[in-house]
């Protein structure tokens, strides 16, 4: 009886089995860099949450987070929640709920004088009706030397929805505006070696 007893009240003790095999709920996967995402999935948006939470996969929260205000970079929605990229911060990756975002207007390819950071810029032209890029990008090597890259030539747009195109050559090049950004994706072939105009632009005049 005695033993009856105790196993009993070692049962009422313990969590429930399902409890103890319960899986740590995870959210949408992230990768490392908004550059590993479809170009055409992603959204710029403004932070508008009053304490917005910043969250790993894990649940967990960001050690650094964003603050209200942040303009971020944002996937497609999974389970009420986004990717959320920093631009310029690649330590600040994370998920955050829809309703912490306000998706910002997207905009249009404008002439004007775009620049990734010391080493890549580009400017647009509208010649008779007509966008014209050209760019330069340099890539320093170990030896003390540069490698550079050029782009000159017309862009060409397939549809309202379609990335603006830029091709010489096998040198090809991919142009979406993303809210204050300018997001390019090119082939590699676009100068010498390690040498790539792929980034975030942002305009400068």
């Amino acid at each position: 009886m005695r033993r009856l007893l105790l196993l009993s009240a070692a049962l009422l003790s313990a969590p429930p089995a399902a409890a103890q095999g319960a899986a740590v709920s995870t959210g949408p996967t992230c990768t490392a860099l908004w550059d590993g995402l479809d170009p055409a999935t992603l959204r710029p948006a403004r932070v508008t949450a009053r304490r917005p939470l910043l969250t790993l996969a894990s649940g967990e929260l960001h050690p650094t987070g964003v603050m209200t205000g942040d303009l971020v970079l944002q996937a497609a929605s999974v389970g009420g929640r986004r990717c959320t990229y920093v631009p310029g911060d690649a330590s600040r990756t994370g998920l955050l709920r829809d309703q912490e975002t306000q998706p910002l207007t997207v905009s249009t390819l404008t002439p004007g004088t775009w620049e990734r950071d010391a080493n890549a810029g580009l400017t647009l032209t509208r010649q008779a009706n007509q966008l014209r890029l050209t760019g330069m990008a340099l890539f320093p090597t170990a030896g003390g030397s540069v490698n550079a890259g050029h782009l000159n030539g017309p862009l060409r747009r397939a549809g309202t929805a379609a990335p603006w195109l830029y091709a010489d050559g096998d040198c090809t090049a991919a142009l979406w505006p993303v809210g204050t950004w300018l997001l390019v994706l090119d082939s590699g072939t676009c100068g010498g070696l390690n040498v790539s105009f792929s980034g975030l632009y942002r305009r400068v005049r």
